[in-house]
């Protein structure tokens, strides 16, 4: 990674430690998973609305 980014390990580290603790998760697994429940949640979250917003539209319920 630190060759793609060229930037120093110690670097590439400390950017993600930093990370983690912003995300309150302890380790990449934990960040992976919160993402994907964020994600999950947003999109199903932006399909009810739009579900919701056709209805009216339509007159349907």
């Amino acid at each position: 990674m630190q060759d793609i980014l060229f930037k120093e390990e110690s670097t590439i580290k400390n950017q993600r430690r930093r990370i983690l603790q912003k995300l309150n998760v302890s380790s990449m697994k934990e960040a992976i998973d919160f993402y994907k429940k964020t994600t999950q949640t947003s999109s199903q979250n932006f399909t009810n609305y739009h579900q919701e917003i056709f209805q009216k539209l339509v007159g349907t319920s």
